[in-house]
């Protein structure tokens, strides 16, 4: 029986043993059940996020090993990646708030 259905639409963190993240995701269209005998996190696999990658996956000892950008379920990591050097832009961690509209406007939401 369940007792809630909970939206987790968002970022999901995995971690390590040591406690660094290990996988860094972000969903739409994700949800937790939680359940008498416990709970589950179902997801649509729908990555999504507007705003930086939707995946990244880091060593254990904490270093980032690679990114993956997705706009509504669909990878635009290339594209971005060739976006980013032909713009001259620097890492999107940085980026101000004029460089995040313009990446909306370039590849919508």
């Amino acid at each position: 029986m369940i007792d809630k259905k909970i939206d987790t639409s968002g970022v999901h963190i995995i971690k390590w043993a040591n406690g660094n993240i290990k996988h860094e995701f972000w969903d739409i269209d994700a949800y937790y059940i939680k359940s008498e005998t416990g709970g589950k996190r179902i997801s649509s696999g729908n990555r999504h996020r507007i705003d930086g990658p939707a995946y990244s996956r880091f060593s254990e000892d904490g270093r980032l090993r690679y990114e993956e950008w997705y706009v509504r379920g669909n990878e635009i990591t290339e594209d971005v990646e060739k976006w980013i050097v032909e713009n001259g832009l620097p890492h999107w961690s940085t980026w101000d708030d004029q460089t995040k509209m313009w990446f909306k406007l370039t590849f919508g939401e």
